[in-house]
């Protein structure tokens, strides 16, 4: 799919077409490359803006940098809101360009965004209004947006609105009415008892499930949480039938298989995973991308499991993998010594967690330069580590590092920059430069309270840091003062 996208877009011939599928699949493509292979897509959106910019298509970029915000919509150091900011940048210097549903389209993601960083106020407001503009052409977004509101509005009313709306448009759906039936549960049970049983088992439903579960988990809404595992189970089984018979659906059945991992995240068990993995090797062998890219998927479940030993585990098997197929040099080493370091800083093992993530950021930097979001959350974890370790100065030195990488990339006014502002805080303050820790934090509170407001977790803790770098300054103070008098 990579080679044939990417051929196309060299071809003036049939590259507009490739434009239209790039900005109208996006949900879909996406999901296909959500847990292999997704630095790889996101070059070909890449190729893809650069050659509608070349060709002066102003209207093909401002879809397609919609499309490919989507792929890091729920990342805290993605390119999201530098790209849907680029696309409504294009909508006020060209007012008549942009339809109104693709404008809704753009609020929607950037909601979604926002409710991913527990923005919920700002973020709900804009999907709603996002949702207004959308058409029928946009059934998917529209019943997924609809549900997301249904679910974090406090307000029954409203809850009943938008739960109506996602019935209403999937009424001729029936994959789609399967799918949120199963997750309203028992609200909708005495609905279509003959619809068709095999209609849940469409892959269509995994970026739905994917994206809910993310917000659900974020919002700590465990029953549907528990809910979400039941249609993709059935999608499962079936795609697991035609596995055995037609190796070609075997990249939906890695898709599927994770896809119900990180929905049911909290309910898997080791001894299952380990299961599924060894049958799968002795199908289809242990050195290859596949099975080393089921090992990395294993260890981040597990990791957030905090099962680190056995993460860890996983995670040396996926490396091993990828050394063997690769060498030192590749993206995917490279993650793999990241995810090594991340377990290894779950078990406080600070010395060992520095070492893999330098390691990570060494071949990182080989790779893509300096600036590049991966070589920034390498830096940033870098700096972490240091901290932890009480090297403050070179702890500054490192997140300043992944700072200026990400104003780079983002601009000031991102997530990223904000983490990275409120880290540095941290240490200044452990260094007790109280007036730089200061300058750090307000930094910090200032983007956080504008991109998400004052109801915002992240908003919250930069205010408690401020008002602690306060108190320990008067401290300080007094303390210095009494100190004078005294001599």
């Amino acid at each position: 799919m990579v080679h044939s996208l990417s051929e196309g877009l060299q071809n003036e011939a049939v590259c507009h077409a490739i434009f239209d599928v790039l900005s109208d699949a996006d949900l879909f493509l996406d999901t296909s490359f959500y847990f292999h292979h997704f630095r790889i897509f996101q070059k070909i959106y890449k190729l893809a803006i650069a050659k509608a910019k070349e060709q002066r298509k102003f209207k093909a970029v401002h879809q397609l940098l919609i499309a490919k915000a989507f792929g890091e919509i729920i990342w805290y150091d993605g390119a999201t809101l530098a790209l849907l900011k680029e696309a409504e940048e294009i909508e006020k210097q060209n007012p008549l360009l942009p339809s109104e549903v693709v404008m809704g389209k753009r609020m929607c993601y950037h909601g979604i965004h926002l409710l991913s960083h527990k923005a919920a106020a700002k973020g709900g407001k804009m999907i709603e209004t996002g949702v207004s503009l959308l058409s029928s052409e946009n059934t998917v977004l529209k019943v997924l947006c609809s549900q997301i509101l249904a679910l974090i509005t406090p307000h029954a009313e409203k809850f009943s609105y938008y739960r109506n709306i996602v019935l209403t448009e999937c009424a001729d759906r029936p994959s789609l009415y399967a799918f949120f039936k199963a997750i309203q549960g028992v609200d909708c049970a005495d609905e279509k008892k003959d619809e068709n049983p095999k209609a849940s088992s469409q892959p269509l439903i995994l970026p739905l499930a994917l994206l809910i579960n993310h917000i659900v988990e974020c919002y700590d809404m465990k029953e549907v949480m528990f809910k979400l595992g039941l249609p993709v189970s059935m999608l499962l089984k079936k795609v697991e039938a035609e596995a055995l018979n037609d190796r070609l659906y075997l990249p939906l059945l890695f898709l599927v298989e994770s896809t119900l991992a990180e929905v049911k995240i909290k309910q898997e068990s080791p001894a299952e995973l380990q299961v599924a993995l060894n049958i799968f090797i002795g199908g289809y062998g242990r050195l290859n991308p596949d099975t080393a890219a089921r090992y990395y998927n294993i260890g981040l479940i597990l990791c957030r499991q905090k099962n680190y030993d056995a993460a860890s585990t996983c995670h040396y098997e996926a490396l091993d993998i990828r050394l063997t197929l690769y060498g030192l040099n590749h993206a995917d080493t490279a993650e793999s010594y990241y995810q090594i370091g991340y377990t290894q800083l779950g078990k406080r093992d600070y010395e060992s967690a520095l070492q893999s993530f330098e390691k990570a950021l060494d071949i990182r930097k080989n790779i893509h330069g300096k600036t590049h979001p991966d070589v920034s959350t390498a830096c940033h974890q870098v700096g972490f580590t240091k901290c932890c370790l009480k090297d403050y100065d070179l702890a500054v030195h490192w997140l300043q590092q992944a700072l200026d990488i990400r104003v780079a990339l983002y601009g000031k006014e991102h997530p990223a920059s904000a983490e990275s502002y409120f880290s540095i805080a941290e240490c200044e303050c452990e260094m007790q430069d109280y007036d730089s820790a200061l300058e750090s934090c307000r930094q910090s509170l200032g983007i956080r309270l504008k991109l998400f407001g004052q109801e915002n977790e992240a908003t919250s803790e930069s205010y408690d840091q401020l008002e602690l770098i306060r108190s320990l300054k008067k401290v300080c103070e007094s303390s210095l003062e009494l100190q004078s008098e005294n001599s």
